[in-house]
């Protein structure tokens, strides 16, 4: 792609000629690989999380984009490039560091004052960088989506949405004994009943858009997208209407939701009780194995100990809220 494309001061993207492709699921699913697996399609470019949505909810920016708005959200969307080429492991941008501040004051030049709203600048941005790379087509991965469908529809009619799901065990597990660097957020926040709770939601939302929306929504398991990448490329390739490659290639870094070596710390029989209680129907309706672990007389401590934790976290972030309020008002 030529550079005047990237800095154009009029608009590039070509409305409805590019839907765009949403992956949805839940964190510690492994949606950073099924990301870099659609991105191995020809002509397709899908960014690894991407929450304008929710950064433009915060600041308000729910209709046309004020400039002060417009100016929150490029700042926004610069760090998320920032944070790829430094950070990432996927779909890395072909934009430089020393690019970002041009782009945004293209972006801001071809948009404001047209009636922009926050998924015209998603749109904009998201092409820009998808012809970059060289693809017509984009999409975005943004776990928790799920519970946003309604307004992202209303904003892309034709949208096309691929939910990721992983047994809920396996979520859970993969919550609890999450690294203490890991980047993807604190093992504190971890609880089994609101994170049972929390995938039942997911799997929930997946079969109500699918009622609703019909062949614009896909379901890829975890499992399946593990045990042969090329297979489940040929049927999103399907759903996209784009031939996959022959084959996938695994990630140079595979995080901890792809690893298939090494054995996984599993949840206790009272924890297990919980995601069979809560979850259990769901799971079972979607075809994932079922968990076995016997209840043990640690269990309950166990329980105390992550509730604790868990109480901890919540009154942090509780407050941390409130302190935010505080300083706005």
């Amino acid at each position: 792609m030529s550079e005047d494309r990237l800095f154009s001061e009029t608009p590039v993207a070509r409305k409805r000629a590019n839907v765009p492709l949403l992956v949805v699921g839940l964190p510690r699913s492994g949606s950073s690989f099924l990301s870099d697996v659609i991105s191995q399609i020809d002509g397709w470019y899908v960014f690894d999380d991407l929450y304008l949505h929710h950064k433009a909810r915060e600041i308000g920016a729910t209709g046309v984009l004020s400039e002060s708005q417009m100016d929150r959200l490029l700042f926004f969307l610069g760090w998320q490039i920032r944070a790829r080429l430094r950070h990432g492991s996927y779909a890395i941008p072909n934009v430089g560091e020393d690019e970002i501040e041009a782009m945004n004051a293209a972006l801001k030049t071809s948009l404001l004052g047209t009636g922009a709203t926050w998924a015209d600048l998603q749109e904009e941005w998201m092409y820009r960088l998808a012809l970059r790379a060289g693809c017509e087509n984009w999409g975005y991965k943004m776990p928790g989506a799920f519970r946003h469908l309604d307004a992202l529809f209303e904003h892309y009619p034709e949208m096309r949405v691929i939910f990721l799901l992983r047994a809920p065990q396996d979520v859970l597990a993969s919550y609890k004994y999450m690294r203490p660097d890991s980047e993807d957020g604190d093992a504190a926040q971890y609880h089994p009943v609101a994170h049972a709770i929390y995938w039942r939601m997911a799997a929930r939302a997946y079969f109500d858009a699918k009622e609703r929306f019909a062949d614009r929504v896909m379901l890829v398991r975890f499992e399946d997208l593990v045990a042969d990448p090329t297979a489940a490329a040929a049927r999103i390739g399907a759903f996209i209407g784009t031939p996959p490659p022959e084959t996938i290639r695994a990630p140079e870094r595979p995080n901890s939701s792809y690893r298939k070596s090494g054995a996984r710390r599993r949840l206790s029989g009272l924890e297990m009780f919980f995601v069979d209680r809560i979850a259990g129907g769901m799971r079972d309706r979607l075809g994932f194995a079922r968990g076995r672990e016997r209840l043990r007389p640690g269990d309950v401590l166990d329980l105390a100990k992550t509730t604790l934790v868990f109480a901890g976290f919540r009154a942090r972030k509780a407050l941390s809220a409130m302190r935010a309020r505080l300083n706005r008002g």
